[in-house]
């Protein structure tokens, strides 16, 4: 069975290895002669297929991986966006308290993710939550791009991620055609 985009795959590296197996997941792109060629990042080698498996799986779920401590230590979005707000409000001009319980409404929308390591955030995941947020108004669709932006931007300087999502997602919202007040007639305005 074939893994999803993004995933990664083990890679059978031949016979005369103590540990044969490798996972492997895709590092970028490199052109060659005027193609694409893929480029791989090794995360770890293994004596059987079914535990190199289980170290995919467990990377793309965003558990710890026992025998790699530097997978342990790569962050999960909930840390990045502590990290980023701790930062907000160290700077010379600190968000208002406003600002943080805005940017914290905005944070709570991505519960589904909030607890998987950043790296491993897909498009697809972003986009579920995106199209969640076209059902609100311009001003809550704006402001949770703004800060998922703002902590893949974060998260970018500091080398947890190569590219920011929140530009790979399409973000729309649903125009109310219900007004929220009638206007007063000219009858009615003579009247009072």
């Amino acid at each position: 069975m074939r893994n999803p985009n993004g995933y990664g795959s083990v890679v059978y590296l031949g016979k005369n290895r103590r540990k044969p197996y490798a996972v492997r997941v895709t590092n970028g792109y490199k052109e060659v002669n005027g193609r694409f060629r893929q480029q791989y990042k090794y995360l770890g080698y293994f004596e059987k297929s079914k535990e190199a498996n289980m170290f995919l799986a467990n990377y793309n779920s965003g558990m710890p991986v026992k025998e790699h401590t530097s997978l342990i230590k790569e962050p999960t979005f909930k840390e990045v966006y502590e990290s980023w707000l701790e930062y907000k409000k160290s700077r010379k001009k600190p968000p208002t308290a406003s600002t943080i319980r805005n940017y914290n409404l905005a944070y709570n929308r991505f519960s589904d993710v909030k607890d998987r390591k950043i790296k491993n955030i897909q498009t697809d995941d972003i986009q579920k939550i995106a199209d969640k947020v076209s059902e609100k108004s311009n001003s809550t669709m704006v402001l949770t791009k703004t800060v998922l932006s703002q902590v893949y931007e974060y998260a970018m300087k500091r080398k947890y991620v190569d590219i920011n999502i929140a530009d790979l997602c399409d973000w729309d919202y649903t125009e109310t055609k219900e007004k929220m007040h009638k206007p007063f007639t000219e009858d009615e305005i003579k009247m009072l």
